[in-house]
């Protein structure tokens, strides 16, 4: 009886690996290269400033875009970084991580990560910390 039943089974799992690798793909395909242009939308955050004694204040949500070239992603005109410009540690098919310095109150650093279609964002230096998350769509 089982002898039997093998069979059909292995013909089950073919299929499901077939058709697991076809959906494997068509992800990998609509990945995170050069020349991208994403529109991204905040949905939470909050920052801390040195001179209001490190009291957390919520972030309003903001709207912003950014372009992928080889080495950095570059921010839109407006938004919240405006015309920024962030160097690429990270950049694959699934994920991509930038870096550089912080703007504001003292010298810092920021990093924003892209990942899964969600983004977090964080900054800090001696005066403040700021954290942001969201989503992100290609165009």
């Amino acid at each position: 009886m089982t002898k039997h039943l093998t069979k059909p089974i292995r013909a089950i799992c073919f299929l499901v690996l077939a058709f697991l690798m076809t959906i494997g793909t068509q992800v990998s395909a609509a990945g995170i290269e050069v020349d991208d242009v994403f529109y991204c939308t905040s949905d939470n955050g909050s920052s801390a400033y040195m001179p209001d004694k490190w009291r957390f204040t919520k972030r309003d949500d903001t709207k912003f875009k950014f372009t992928i070239t080889a080495k950095t992603i570059i921010f839109g005109s407006s938004g919240y970084f405006p015309d920024g410009k962030l160097n690429i540690d990270v950049l694959d098919e699934s994920q991509l991580m930038a870096s550089g310095d912080a703007v504001g109150f003292d010298i810092g650093k920021q990093v924003f990560v892209l990942f899964d279609g969600r983004f977090n964002w964080s900054s800090t230096s001696v005066m403040f910390i700021s954290m942001m998350v969201g989503e992100c769509e290609k165009f």
